[in-house]
Formats: structure tokens, C-alpha cells, sequence
């Protein structure tokens, strides 16, 4: 087994064991919990990710170095003052590193955890991004309840994205649901922007940039109510369905979420920048007033629409990706109908590497065995509900616009001309 998945699973079997006791303790908080105890570790060996200005702050950094890892006492309100520290340091919203969970465990179970696992002797081959990865995007366990519940966005959607947006390292990253921010992970830019709804989830978040030591900002707040304008080069958007909102003048397109979502992407791209949303497939067709959403994005925005198959757990509807680069003006959108690829994990639900690959190289319009076709922008919006079903524009079993019937036929020919020289000629 890879080092790097025997650690996690050496991790979460101890935590599991060590903080249930009688009570189960729920996979997610399993996670959670191993990440807050590698970030304690991480801002206590490591003098570049806590180093402060002053003795005072200096002093209360190392007598909550001493209480965690060396007497095995807790001490909430060392605790507290050293994460407000970080805050400050990182620039941070005050009180969002002061993850729940993690001080319950630790109040409750600090000692044994600390017999059980030592946080001072981890194995130093670990690639702690790799089992970070790996850890984040493992199913969820039958004893997460919602209020436990870690929503991530699918590894295999994280690597496709990853390879259509193509992310520099001298470009801004914005993750616009963050959670965990995973895709951090998996794009190598030079400064990251995240938002997330919930507090811990992007307390969280933050522990896992500062452990990679990426330049970033995480803002706590809903990102349909987000108003940051022209901040990013490259945007993943992966927003949970259904605002429960209800339509009003200020709010025209209703519970449809990733209407709001892609309007609030294209205003926080910079001008050429691009994006990747992930959505489901009322957006694509519905006759109501996100029709002139998709009227002006396919004029001014839309890229391409690849249609999946349910890459969702607890979904049978098929998953999109909408492609849109800031007033690219497309003469044509590419369609791509890969909704009847094959899922590699149907716990992970994740696709197959070749697959993933091939979709990216269709996309980049190189040759590709995926079923594609573009589509001029007048015949789309010449439609009555100005459609981005790839379904409607090509079929998964029909073949892609690859060759013409003239290259077709002078292929024919010649594959009949070697056949009669090599069994007719004397």
C-alpha cells in the first residue's frame, strides 16, 4: 500500500479508536480532527509558519508548544490566544481557526491521542499533500450525519478542471465553495482566493494553505452574495443546488442557484480569465429567466458544456461542467457528450485517468476519441430555449467531428490501392 494512504489509515483507525470510547465517532470527524492535529504539529515544528513580531506573542506560542506536545495539558484559552495569533498573522477573519471539533477532542482526549499517536514523531517521508488528497476525497462513512457531512468537490472533477484551467504560478486562484479547499491541492498558483459558507469548514481551510504555505485569503460569506469584481485569472465553482430563495425583482432567478453562481463568476474573473462550473441540468436548458442568462453568456462568455455521467453520491442526474472565459466571444461552443463514460470507484465515484485526459485533449482541440461537436453560437441562439444539453447537439453514440466524408473516402481508397498491390499485382 502507498506510504502516504498507510499513514491516513494508521490515523483515522487511532483517532476513530482513541476519541469514540462507546460513542462512534463520525468519519468526517475523523478528518477534521487528524488535519487540525497535523496544523498543531506543523505551527509548533515549523518557525516559518508561526513565527510572530513580539516576545509576548512569542511567549504564548511557546507555552502552547509545551502544554500541547509536551505535558499533554489542555489549555482552551492558550489554545485560543495562539490560533488569534495565526489569524492576525495570515490575516484571517477573527475566531475562524477556532475550529469546535477540534477543541472538544482535544479537551476531552488530548492525553490519549498524544499515547496513542505521536504528533512529534511523524514518519518524515510523508508527502502530506499527497495523504491530504487521498484523506479529503475518501467516501463518506454511514455514521456522517448532516451535521457532520464534509461536502468536497469529486477528485476526478478536481483533475479535469485542474486540466482545462490550466492554473500558472503567477495567476489567482478562486475556489467559490470552497469546503476544505482541496483544489488547492491539485493548481499551483501564486496566490489563492477562497469563500465558504460554513465557519469551520473554512477555519479548516485555512489550515491546510498555511501547512502547504500558499499566499491566499479565505473569506467566510455566500458566494451568491459575493461582490468581489475582476480578482481572479482561473475560477473553480462547485456551489451546492437550491437557494431555497424565493424569485423577486432582486432575486430574478429564484431557488436557481447556479444562475446567481455563474453571474457572480464572470464579475470576479478578470478580463480572459477562466472558468470551470460544475452544475447539474436545469441551468443548461430551463425556459425561465436564466434563458437570458444563457443568451448573454453565449454571446460574450461560453467556452464550452460537457456533459458527464452522476459523479454526485446521492444523485442519478447526470454532472456538468460549464466552460466560460471573460469576453472570449466564441464564433462556436463546443458540446461534449461523455455522459456514458464509465465510473473507475463507485465509491469515490471517480472517472477513469484515460478518460479525463481525453476529455482535456478535446477541449484543447487536439484529436480525441470523446463525442464532440461545435456548434455555431447563431444556431444556438436561433434555438427556442437557447439550449447547452450537449445531448441535443450530439449523441454518445454518434461519431464526433473528427473526419470528413472526403477524408473518409480518399482513406478507403487507399487502403483499397495497398490491398491490390499486395494480391493483385504479378
Amino acid at each position: 500500500m502507498d506510504k502516504n494512504k498507510e499513514f491516513v489509515d494508521e490515523f483515522i483507525g487511532t483517532v476513530a479508536y482513541t476519541i469514540s470510547g462507546e460513542q462512534t465517532l463520525p468519519y468526517a470527524g475523523a478528518k477534521k480532527t487528524l488535519i487540525g492535529m497535523l496544523f498543531l504539529n506543523a505551527i509548533t515544528n515549523s518557525p516559518e509558519l508561526a513565527s510572530v513580531d513580539n516576545k509576548n506573542d512569542y511567549a504564548t506560542m511557546l507555552t502552547f508548544a509545551r502544554k500541547i506536545f509536551g505535558s499533554g495539558a489542555y489549555d482552551e484559552e492558550i489554545l485560543e490566544k495562539t490560533l488569534n495569533l495565526l489569524e492576525k498573522k495570515y490575516d484571517l477573519p477573527a475566531g475562524i481557526l477556532e475550529a469546535e471539533s477540534l477543541k472538544r477532542h482535544l479537551d476531552d482526549h488530548l492525553i490519549s491521542l498524544r499515547e496513542s499517536f505521536n504528533m512529534n514523531e511523524l514518519p518524515s517521508d510523508i508527502d502530506y499533500v499527497s495523504a491530504l488528497k487521498d484523506l479529503i476525497a475518501r467516501p463518506q462513512d454511514n455514521k456522517d450525519t448532516v451535521n457532520t457531512y464534509l461536502y468536497y468537490t469529486n477528485e476526478s472533477l478536481q483533475q479535469l478542471a485542474a486540466g482545462i484551467l490550466k492554473v500558472k504560478n503567477n495567476e489567482t486562484f478562486m475556489d467559490c465553495c470552497c469546503g476544505m479547499f482541496s483544489s488547492a491541492l491539485y493548481n499551483d498558483a501564486a496566490n489563492y482566493i477562497g469563500v465558504e459558507l460554513d465557519k469551520e469548514m473554512a477555519g479548516i481551510a485555512a489550515m491546510i494553505l498555511i501547512m502547504a504555505k500558499k499566499k491566499f485569503s479565505i473569506k467566510h460569506e455566500n458566494f451568491l452574495n459575493h461582490k468581489d469584481e475582476n480578482v481572479a485569472d482561473k475560477i473553480l465553482a462547485d456551489i451546492p443546488s437550491g437557494t431555497g430563495t424565493p424569485q423577486t425583482e432582486s432575486r430574478p432567478y429564484g431557488k436557481n442557484t447556479e444562475a446567481y453562481c455563474i453571474e457572480n463568476v464572470v464579475k470576479a474573473l478578470k478580463d480572459g480569465g477562466k472558468a470551470v462550473v460544475v452544475c447539474f441540468g436545469s441551468i443548461l436548458s430551463k425556459q425561465d429567466s436564466s434563458k437570458k442568462l444563457r443568451e448573454a453568456l453565449t454571446k460574450d462568455h461560453l467556452q464550452a458544456v460537457v456533459s458527464l455521467p452522476p459523479m454526485c453520491i446521492g444523485t442519478k442526474s447526470n454532472t456538468n461542467l460549464i466552460i466560460l472565459q471573460k469576453n472570449c466571444h466564441a464564433k462556436e461552443i463546443k458540446f461534449i457528450n461523455a455522459s456514458n463514460l464509465e465510473i473507475k470507484n463507485q465509491n469515490r465515484m471517480t472517472l477513469n485517468e484515460s478518460d479525463i485526459l481525453d476529455i482535456i485533449r478535446c477541449l484543447n482541440g487536439d484529436k480525441a476519441k470523446c463525442f464532440f461537436k461545435d456548434i455555431p453560437i447563431e444556431d444556438i441562439l436561433s434555438s427556442d430555449s437557447i439550449s447547452w444539453i450537449p445531448n441535443n447537439y450530439v449523441k454518445s453514440k454518434e461519431t464526433s467531428k473528427g473526419r470528413t466524408i472526403q477524408e473518409i473516402d480518399k482513406d478507403l481508397k487507399e487502403s483499397y490501392k495497398e490491398l491490390e498491390e499486395l494480391f493483385l499485382s504479378k
